[in-house]
């Protein structure tokens, strides 16, 4: 289950209490959501024939490991700090989206894939009849997270109008969303037609999303510094 709202936006709060950097904010931020590929590959496993795709590969500690060593790695090489503070805010992010993932999704976590030790069970894996909840609640979020770059916007006053323009289209498109799934619910549409569509739906905000924290990464900058 892709949250792409709620961690994203924790991302940039839990960002806010370290020392400012260049890419730290954005960085965190990104690396909240890069587990959520997963999504974006799930058409291609399943072609393949691969189950148990989702919450595996990008949720295991050693994928996490592997990007930040590597990352740190061509700090070295390039002897440039800009790699390692991007390794750093990646790895944190990606270790928060981790730990909001055993909370809040309903699928178990692979988080020592792929070694054969058995998925980790999340609070609410239970409660999976409950999909619409967190349909709605993911959209909502995405609507918040995209309020929140607009603003970035409009207060640091650093162009990207054809941003500001895309976040405002999406702030009213999950409105949109939380319509079309609250017709579907009480139609009675399939849990699986249901899924199908969010994923779809995920997988092109999730891109756009992305595309969006890094070109921002100036402006949330700009706009810590204010706050502090």
């Amino acid at each position: 289950m892709a949250f792409t709202g709620i961690y994203a936006l924790l991302g940039f709060k839990l960002s806010s209490y370290f020392k400012p950097q260049r890419h730290i904010h954005s960085s965190i931020a990104t690396g909240a959501i890069i587990p959520s590929i997963d999504i974006l590959l799930l058409p291609l496993f399943l072609l393949l024939g691969i189950e148990g795709s989702t919450s595996s590969w990008s949720h295991s500690v050693f994928t996490i490991s592997i990007v930040a060593l590597g990352l740190f790695a061509l700090s070295e090489y390039k002897k440039k700090s800009t790699y390692r503070q991007i390794g750093k805010g990646l790895t944190i992010g990606m270790l928060l989206h981790v730990v909001l993932d055993l909370i809040l999704s309903s699928e178990n976590i692979y988080i020592f894939w792929p070694l054969p030790i058995n998925r980790f069970s999340t609070i609410i894996s239970t409660f999976s009849n409950m999909s619409i909840f967190f349909y709605l609640i993911d959209f909502f979020f995405i609507r918040l997270l995209a309020s929140f770059m607009l603003n970035s916007i409009l207060i640091t006053n650093i162009g990207h109008r054809w941003i500001a323009v895309a976040l405002s289209y999406l702030m009213s498109l999950q409105l949109y969303f939380i319509g079309l799934f609250l017709i579907l619910f009480f139609a009675g549409a399939s849990s699986l037609m249901m899924n199908t569509i969010f994923l779809f739906a995920s997988s092109i905000q999730l891109i756009f999303i992305v595309s969006c924290v890094s070109l921002l990464s100036i402006n949330f900058e700009r706009l810590y510094k204010k706050e502090k």
